[in-house]
């Protein structure tokens, strides 16, 4: 908890209705690279201390190849893993991401405007999806540098059956980009 709350601290949330940065775990100085677009789906834990409305999430991603589109879910928490799919980004198709981006590998999903990314505070789970062919890898850091050690997931979708029991040892890169609700 201390290394969450810590890392929060670092970009808090701006005034009422400023669009900031309300999440994230952005430090890609040391990067480990995950494949993240094949059969495996990964998500990652994060936790908002106060109610927002969601406009973007941002992930260090390098694309290997085409063809296909990759988008963003944001998923409840149930009891530590993923739960229901809230809300999904839009999607970026492939083609429009130039191959081995290393010097900037930050991706802006945008939320739709006709989205309800309403999210009060309290844990939730984004997790990168894709279609078709397309390989990209994830920046994450080695260890458990943010958060809980089960806050970093995945699923095999290949399986008859995935689910989200498996838990990883290192973090996912993110930045949440929002607007802090007001309290009425």
């Amino acid at each position: 908890m201390g290394r969450e709350a810590a890392a929060e601290e670092e970009a808090p949330p701006q005034e009422t209705g400023d669009k900031a940065v309300i999440g994230q775990n952005s430090d890609i100085s040391r990067p480990l690279d995950v494949v993240a677009t094949q059969n495996r789906v990964y998500a990652q834990r994060f936790n908002l201390e106060h109610p927002c409305i969601l406009t973007e999430i941002q992930l260090p991603l390098i694309k290997f190849s085409d063809e296909g589109r990759i988008w963003l879910e944001v998923y409840s928490d149930d009891g530590g893993k993923p739960g229901k799919v809230l809300f999904k980004t839009y999607s970026i198709h492939s083609l429009r991401v130039r191959f081995m981006m290393m010097d900037n590998p930050w991706l802006s999903f945008p939320v739709g405007s006709k989205t309800d990314s309403y999210l009060e505070e309290g844990y939730y789970w984004i997790a990168l999806r894709s279609s078709g062919n397309c390989i990209f890898n994830w920046y994450a850091a080695c260890g458990n540098v943010f958060g809980i050690s089960s806050d970093t997931r995945y699923k095999d979708v290949s399986l008859k059956s995935p689910d989200w029991d498996s838990v990883l040892n290192y973090d996912m890169n993110f930045r949440i980009l929002g607007n802090r609700k007001a309290v009425d």
